[in-house]
């Protein structure tokens, strides 16, 4: 097992750094792609850094054993190269450059230059990736300079102020660009490459989001799963399942309908029954509806607040509407006293906190 020297090592705030002599672990976010993860002896890495990574328990200065994680290695090689090879899908056939790349944990998204992209762009351009993919090409490595990239069609140009040596990932004869991350030795070792979604972002950009590799399989798995789930659930077919949930949608907007009509005529009924037993709270006459419910919504339609205090609610959630006084100054009041959230204007207020409806009508006996 190979060496490394911490220099120093450090805590602020609960959080364990160790400053690595040239650190072997790439690190988050370069290039857009996700670090590297290991052990120093039998410490867990946490997060990598240019000069330092984040460790789980402090790690003594000094020469020590380390290792890097071969497995997300390996899932960083697919999902990078994987990206290579959208980028030059959208621009070789359609000249839609790149011009943002970003690696998550669980996806990844490349941006491309362009407004909006249809559905048939993004399959076309996901099967030309699995077939550079399944046609098995050699993924090469090339270090050269800035002069020396001038003899290959790059993907994207460098620029003139690069001085240090470049190193080159070449796929074949399908790209060719500069890039300092992980990939994979043959296009085969990538197995899927799955567009997941997509959409429109600020500056007239799409963005696509994408799995491959193992994270691709496992997205099938994980979706083949639900979606049995739902069939089962919905005592349905895969097949037919789009149009079962479309038809259920459709059916419980007809109830809402129908229950929001139906509340609407019992509010109007029922208001009248309750106008006829008001609570006298001092000078003012209060009808309480316990409730907050679809009636609830209504019963202000159909109670002459000129005329009563309408308190509606239950379980610390309650409106008060009533043009006999100035419901927002009432609930400042209100507010001071009881530690409420919530608003409203002088003819009514809306508010949630610890207090009863007891308490509130005690609070309006005495304005």
């Amino acid at each position: 097992m190979e060496t490394i020297i911490v220099t120093h090592s450090e805590e602020k705030n609960g959080i364990f750094l160790s400053y690595i002599e040239n650190s072997p672990f790439y690190p988050d976010g370069k290039g857009g792609q996700l670090g590297d993860r290991g052990m120093i002896e039998n410490i867990p890495v946490l997060a990598c850094y240019e000069k330092y990574v984040q460790t789980e328990r402090f790690v003594e200065p000094g020469e020590h054993k380390y290792s890097i994680s071969s497995e997300r290695k390996n899932d960083i090689c697919q999902q990078h190269t994987a990206q290579h090879i959208i980028s030059a899908a959208f621009e070789n056939v359609h000249n839609i450059q790149t011009v943002g790349f970003r690696m998550d944990e669980n996806y990844s998204t490349v941006d491309l230059d362009v407004p909006f992209i249809t559905q048939e762009l993004t399959d076309e351009m996901e099967e030309l990736s699995n077939k550079i993919v399944s046609d098995a090409v050699q993924v090469e490595e090339i270090l050269t300079d800035i002069e020396g990239s001038k003899s290959f069609s790059l993907r994207k140009p460098l620029s003139e102020k690069i001085k240090e040596s470049v190193r080159l990932i070449r796929i074949g004869d399908f790209d060719i660009c500069a890039c300092a991350g992980y990939h994979v030795s043959n296009t085969s070792k990538i197995g899927l490459i799955k567009i997941i979604d997509k959409e429109k972002i600020k500056g007239n950009l799409t963005r696509i989001y994408y799995v491959a590799g193992k994270r691709a399989f496992k997205d099938y798995r994980d979706k083949n799963l639900i979606l049995k789930g739902l069939s089962s659930l919905l005592t349905t077919s895969q097949n037919t399942l789009e149009k079962r949930v479309s038809d259920m949608i459709k059916e419980l907007k007809d109830e809402k309908t129908l229950i929001k009509r139906i509340s609407e005529e019992y509010a109007a009924l029922f208001s009248v029954s309750l106008a006829e037993k008001p609570l006298k709270c001092g000078k003012y006459n209060v009808l309480v509806y316990s409730k907050n419910d679809a009636v609830s919504g209504f019963l202000g339609k159909y109670i002459d607040v000129g005329k009563y205090v309408l308190v509606i609610g239950e379980e610390e959630d309650y409106s008060i509407a009533t043009s006999l006084f100035d419901c927002k100054e009432f609930f400042s009041a209100l507010q001071k006293k009881y530690g409420l959230r919530g608003g409203g204007n002088s003819s009514k207020v809306s508010f949630k906190g610890t207090i009863t409806v007891e308490d509130i009508l005690k609070e309006i006996s005495i304005i």
